[in-house]
């Protein structure tokens, strides 16, 4: 009796591991299937206005970044528009998915947002699984980038990504 209790205990927490790992960690792997276009025009001084904040945005992003969220995230940015995605999880979701996993990502800067593009990564089958289920892509506006902050806003506008620049 007390083993069939472990077993139950066991599978619930690993039931909410998963639940929690989807909502927590690879949240930004998710598509806003919500999100909606603006059809206005844009004049042509605005334009010229977010082109430069963009291509300011693309200078600064360059370069190894770190935040906390459910773990640590490294993610060095390179200037050719890929970047590569440390996750080191902890507690439950480290023992129920993988502790360290590893993510490919192409990488642009355009009207204010950060568009990631999953392409692979390490362990294959764990990042495969990432894949099917959250999605390749996401587009996280940019609420702030300087020499040492990168502050992104997720696609549902719910939460808040604080990265750090290490170097």
């Amino acid at each position: 009796m007390q083993r069939r209790r472990l077993v139950a205990a066991i599978g619930v927490v690993v039931c909410l591991s998963v639940v929690g790992f989807r909502k927590t960690v690879f949240q930004p792997l998710a598509m806003n299937h919500n999100a909606t276009v603006s059809t206005a025009p844009v004049s042509p001084a605005l334009a010229d206005e977010a082109d430069a904040r963009d291509a300011q945005f693309r200078k600064l992003i360059v370069g190894t970044w770190e935040d906390f969220h459910e773990g640590k995230r490294t993610m060095v940015v390179n200037p050719d528009g890929t970047l590569r995605l440390k996750v080191e999880l902890t507690g439950a979701k480290a023992w129920a998915f993988v502790p360290t996993s590893y993510y490919n990502i192409d990488w642009k800067i355009e009207d204010g947002l950060f568009k990631k593009h999953l392409i692979g990564g390490e362990p294959p089958d764990k990042v495969a699984w990432v894949m099917r289920i959250f999605g390749v892509d996401v587009d996280e506006r940019i609420l702030e980038l300087t020499e040492h902050r990168l502050l992104v806003l997720d696609p549902d506008g719910r939460r808040k990504y604080d990265w750090k620049r290490l170097d």
